[in-house]
């Protein structure tokens, strides 16, 4: 290896970063799916009542934002880890 990374954490850490992407990316994915089939014909969502639909989307909101951050940082840390393994020394 050119940088001073063993090739086992390497292969460790891209492999984290791609479950995290992977898994953050499933979970936009079923929130998405959620949002979707609750719309009517005009584009509106359906609840049952008012509070429902507050602790919905505030759940789904936090749910979104958090896999939002977490894609960005496993984005980041495979950039560093990138330039760890290939930084000359």
């Amino acid at each position: 290896m050119p940088g001073g990374l063993d090739a086992s954490v390497a292969i460790a850490g891209y492999t984290v970063v791609a479950l995290t992407i992977v898994l953050c990316g499933w979970c936009r994915f079923q929130v998405n799916r959620r949002r979707f089939r609750r719309r009517t014909i005009a584009g509106a969502q359906r609840f049952n009542s008012y509070g429902s639909a507050v602790a919905t989307q505030l759940w789904e909101g936090l749910l979104m934002s958090f896999a939002t951050a977490f894609m960005g940082i496993a984005v980041l840390c495979g950039i560093a880890l990138t330039v760890a393994l290939y930084w000359p020394r």
